[in-house]
Order: structure tokens, then C-alpha cells, then sequence
């Protein structure tokens, strides 16, 4: 289990480290509500791979790499580095493109022991490995943003994000979905400095319900995700958010895992299993300190209920173009 002491030493190092970068980045904004507006219609996207900017806010391309390390409460320490490209045509269409890559994954694999020529038993035993240089699944993602009229002068923003998965990645280590899979989310968000949003989507991977972490299990059927919370733009350009989610199987599922677990497949191979096993609902959290304008510092962290995992991290975002100053 990740321990709440080392969660709170993670999130008062990167509050520290902001504090310090914080006043020296802090610019008074000059923009008008209308061009704030437009800042915010496209910076609204379900899904999000990390800190605003990745997409551009601006139309032409961008491109980003995310150097992160994680701790599972199941499966232990993970890093990676992912590298993305971004284009934005224009106010309303935007894409992007990205694929992990593991430098050290903790998985566990099956071993199976045939019988001896004078027979015997067959002996199942557990392996432990440490893996270098995985490559997980390739995302590729379109946006369509919208805006509709306001309420009460707040903005009502809505994205529909359609992501395509290639099979990229190891379905032996448990980090790729063996098939090519897809996900559709519409993410309606209302504009301002608390911005509540709500994502409703129907896809066939597991994969997508959060994009900034890892998880130590990839279920591929047909799932519907939810997901509700707040983004609060904080002072020195700070982000956070916070959002409770769901994702619930429609049917039969193909469960591939780090490690096993309680009434999961005995190992990381596919196996075929009920919907319950790629249920899940929980929290996550997220925070994004700019260090200079072109690196952003991320902390984040999520509680699965359903899987009793906690999932902890920190990364360091590199962003070829900045993103514009809006406040």
C-alpha cells in the first residue's frame, strides 16, 4: 500500500518547489473575457494526457515529453517517458498523437512446469521481472470543441474527443490491450476559475479513463466511463483538479495484468474473464506548476475503490511551444 506520509512529503516538495518559480512566472493578464473564453473552449478536453499546452492553444503543431515516475500499490514503481505530437487547425479541431514508454515495469509472469518422463504434478510457480524498455499502447486522439451560450456570463464549453488505440504495446506485461480499440468522450466543462465538468463515454479499452497514470491492468470489451470534477486555476498559474469516476463493463471482458491479484487471471497472458474484475470507480486528483515556459511540474494522484489501489506520481512536462499566458 502507498503510505499517506510519502503522498503528503510528494505534495508539499512540488507545493514548495512552486512556490519558489511561482512569482517569478506570475504575469498579469491582458486579455480581454472574450479571449479568455476562446483559452478556455480549447484548453477543455476529456482524457487529458497532462498539462494545458500539450495541444496547442494556438493553430500549428506542438510537440511534448512527459518524464514521470508512479508508485502502485499493487505493482510498485513504475517510470516512463512519453512522447507526443499535437496540431491544432483550428479554434474547434485539434489532434494529438502519443505512446508510452516503460524504462522500469515491475511484472509478475506464470510459469508452468510440465511433468517429468515418470510423471508427477505440474508445478505452477510465480516469476517476478523487471522490465526495460516496454512500449505501451499508441493513442490517437481528435477533438472537436464547441461553445454554448452563457449562463449567468460563464461560458458552457463542450469537447468530444475521439481516441483510436493501436496495439502497441506488451499484453505479456500487461500494458497493452492486444487489439485495436477506441473510446468516444464528450466532456462539457463550464468556463471560469472553477470550471465543474462532467465526461460521459463509451469505448473498448480501460486505458483511457486516465491518461496521466499507469495502471497495472488493461481490460479490452466494450466499457462505459464517467467521470465528474472541478479545474481550479490558482494563483502563479497553478492548475488543479480533482473528479470522481466510474467505468463500467458492458460485457465480457480481456483482462491482462502487471501482477496478479484476488480473483483475477493467474497471470499477465489474457485471459477472459467476467465484468465485475474491469469495474472501477474511485477519485483522482492532479496538480500542474509551471517551473519555467517551457517545463511544467505535475503531481497526481488516484484512489480505486473498486480495485482497493492507490496509484501516486510525479512528472516533468517539456513543451516545444508555450502555451499562451491567460491569467
Amino acid at each position: 500500500m502507498f503510505r499517506p506520509v510519502t503522498i503528503v512529503v510528494l505534495t508539499v516538495a512540488a507545493c514548495f518547489a512552486g512556490v519558489i518559480t511561482g512569482h517569478a512566472q506570475a504575469k498579469p493578464s491582458s486579455k480581454s473575457a472574450a479571449e479568455l473564453s476562446d483559452d478556455e473552449l480549447v484548453a477543455a478536453v476529456a482524457n487529458s494526457l497532462g498539462p494545458v499546452g500539450i495541444v496547442p492553444l494556438d493553430r500549428g503543431f506542438n510537440a511534448s515529453l512527459i518524464t514521470s515516475s508512479q508508485h502502485d500499490s499493487i505493482s510498485g514503481w513504475s517510470s516512463l517517458l512519453t512522447p507526443s505530437v499535437a496540431y491544432r487547425f483550428n479554434r474547434y479541431v485539434s489532434a494529438d498523437v502519443s505512446t508510452p514508454i516503460f524504462f522500469y515495469l515491475h511484472s509478475e509472469s506464470t510459469v508452468v512446469s510440465p511433468p517429468g518422463p515418470n510423471g508427477g504434478p505440474i508445478i505452477v510457480t510465480t516469476q517476478s521481472n523487471v522490465q526495460h524498455g516496454i512500449v505501451g499502447d499508441t493513442y490517437m486522439a481528435a477533438h472537436v470543441h464547441t461553445s454554448y451560450m452563457q449562463v449567468r456570463r460563464r461560458p458552457f464549453f463542450d469537447t468530444v474527443s475521439g481516441l483510436l488505440i493501436a496495439p502497441t504495446g506488451s499484453v505479456t506485461d500487461g500494458v497493452g490491450a492486444g487489439k485495436t480499440t477506441f473510446n468516444v468522450t464528450n466532456h462539457l466543462e463550464m468556463g471560469g476559475r472553477w470550471s465543474p465538468y462532467v465526461d460521459i463515454g463509451l469505448g473498448s479499452s480501460s486505458r483511457v479513463q486516465n491518461r496521466r497514470l499507469q495502471q497495472d491492468q488493461t481490460s479490452r470489451g466494450f466499457l462505459a466511463n464517467f467521470a465528474a470534477g472541478v479545474r481550479i486555476d490558482l494563483p502563479h498559474q497553478w492548475d488543479f483538479a480533482a473528479e470522481a469516476f466510474e467505468q463500467l463493463p458492458l460485457g465480457t471482458q480481456h483482462v491482462s495484468q502487471t501482477e496478479a491479484r484476488a480473483g483475477g487471471p493467474p497471470q499477465t497472458q489474457q485471459a477472459v474473464v467476467a465484468s465485475g474484475l474491469a469495474e472501477n470507480n474511485g477519485f483522482n486528483t492532479a496538480l500542474d506548476i509551471p517551473l519555467a515556459p517551457h517545463f511544467t511540474m505535475s503531481g497526481y494522484y488516484s484512489r480505486s475503490l473498486r480495485q482497493h489501489e492507490d496509484i501516486a506520481g510525479f512528472s516533468i512536462t517539456f513543451l516545444l511551444r508555450t502555451p499562451r499566458t491567460t491569467r
